[in-house]
């Protein structure tokens, strides 16, 4: 499996959210590709995971430390 390309988004959805979107493009080298894709599917899907959760742990805390008003 080899990773060709990836990126996050970052959306806007209101004044108080945003929608932080993982996509990573990539290819598959082993037979029969159909079994594989559904393993580097978990695997990509795990690694964004892990990323966006972490993310999200350091916007939380950075909210946390703004005062409120």
């Amino acid at each position: 499996m080899r990773s060709q390309h990836g990126q996050f988004r970052l959306i806007a959805l209101d004044k108080n959210h945003t929608l932080l979107e993982g996509t990573t493009w990539y290819q598959d080298y082993f037979w029969p590709q159909p079994y594989w894709r559904t393993w580097s599917d978990a695997i990509v899907h795990r690694i964004h995971t892990r990323v966006l959760e972490h993310v999200k742990q350091q916007a939380e805390a950075e909210a946390a430390k703004e005062p409120r008003y």
